[in-house]
């Protein structure tokens, strides 16, 4: 019962991203009309190769070889995937789906170009721990990005809609260590996304996101294909095929006028 439960849903994670692969290239050469537009068309593209991996990694576990033994069900790998869509959707409503105004917008993307840059500069810093040298041009990469990364906070103390923040959101807005001001917790509440549900994920994708578990289990002699394997990859499929139909509606709702509204149901 549960393997066919398990086909069933590769099925139709099959026939999703089929439909996602569609919308994809439709979006391709598209003249998007706005930085919204531009932003969920990159977004969408990008969990759109995240979402045929994952098709892919768990279609190799429940093929068999020529001496008809069952391919390892790599939880670790298909796991970190979701769990990387899961996160990724927070974006997607905090810069995508949710009605804000174009000033609150704006303010957002300011703050994602200001944790790039600052990333960035982050990274370039550590080169030296790699390869040691006198180097002028990085030193001149993380001038330029330090620039960059006051400039940019410059004008988020000085943007329309900064003053409308509280002073928590204000603060995790001038942080350099977060992408957005609100809260992961705020963001799935106002994505409408049950509390209880995401917590209950969460002990899944953090205790099987990890390579340990799963060689631990392998070394310890047991089958690879056991109950509780079938049970989380199980788990793993609903919420991929839960999630791409939410990134799917958020992008027929953005661009109507490439995608109707009945795609999900045909």
């Amino acid at each position: 019962m549960l393997n066919e439960e398990i086909n069933n849903n590769l099925g139709e994670l099959q026939t999703l991203i089929m439909k996602a692969h569609i919308m994809t290239k439709k979006l391709d050469g598209f003249q998007t009309p706005s930085s919204r537009h531009y932003f969920a068309s990159i977004l969408f593209a990008r969990v759109f190769i995240q979402f045929y991996n994952f098709f892919q990694i768990v279609e190799n576990s429940q093929k068999q070889d020529e001496n008809n033994i069952a391919f390892p069900i790599d939880t670790p790998s298909m796991t970190s995937i979701i769990r990387s869509i899961v996160e990724l959707y927070r974006v997607f409503y905090y810069g995508v789906t949710e009605e804000v105004s174009d000033d609150e917008r704006d303010l957002r993307y300011l703050k994602f170009n200001c944790k790039s840059a600052y990333d960035k500069k982050r990274i370039v810093k550590k080169f030296d721990s790699f390869i040691p040298r006198e180097d002028k041009e990085k030193n001149d990469i993380c001038d330029n990005l330090e620039k960059e990364v006051i400039k940019l906070k410059e004008e988020i103390r000085n943007h329309n809609f900064f003053d409308s923040l509280n002073d928590s959101e204000k603060q995790r807005c001038l942080s350099e260590g977060s992408a957005m001001y609100l809260a992961p917790e705020e963001i799935e509440k106002r994505a409408g996304l049950e509390k209880e549900h995401q917590d209950g994920m969460y002990i899944i994708l953090s205790s099987e996101a990890h390579a340990t578990p799963f060689a631990l289990e392998q070394t310890a002699g047991n089958v690879a294909n056991t109950g509780f394997a079938q049970l989380t990859l199980r788990l793993l499929l609903s919420y991929a095929i839960d999630y791409l139909k939410m990134y799917i509606k958020g992008m027929i709702e953005l661009f109507p006028q490439l995608f109707h509204e009945n795609i999900l149901s045909e």
